[in-house]
């Protein structure tokens, strides 16, 4: 089984230049824990994780003015779609991440997480 057949396409993306004050509400809700941010031919620029995006606010004035480009997370965890299943679990646990961002040449396709490894 390959982690294509497994990632979560419906996760949120968010633009480059989108200010954090217009993403608020993703981050209320229980499924996402972290926003892809992809800049404007799709190819993934960064990631905003819950903790990073609670971090921006503790740390600034105005924290909610700031872009997603600018709080982002630079690194983490890439596999392109045909990795295995098994890989795929592999590099979660070296990463100490719980998802991975499926992507093809840098498209953005979906995120992979522990839980939906675990049920496979």
């Amino acid at each position: 089984m390959r982690i294509l057949q497994l990632i979560k396409p419906d996760v949120p993306t968010v633009d480059l230049n989108v200010r954090l004050a217009d993403i608020t509400e993703y981050f209320v809700e229980p499924d996402i824990h972290c926003v892809p941010v992809v800049d404007d031919d799709g190819a993934i620029f960064g990631v905003i994780t819950s903790a990073t995006f609670a971090k921006s606010q503790e740390v600034k004035d105005t924290p909610l003015t700031e872009f997603a480009w600018e709080v982002c997370v630079r690194e983490f965890a890439t596999m392109q779609p045909d990795t295995s299943v098994a890989e795929a679990i592999t590099q979660l646990q070296e990463s100490e991440e719980t998802f991975l961002i499926v992507a093809d040449n840098k498209k953005y396709m979906g995120i992979v997480t522990t839980e939906s490894l675990l049920d496979t």
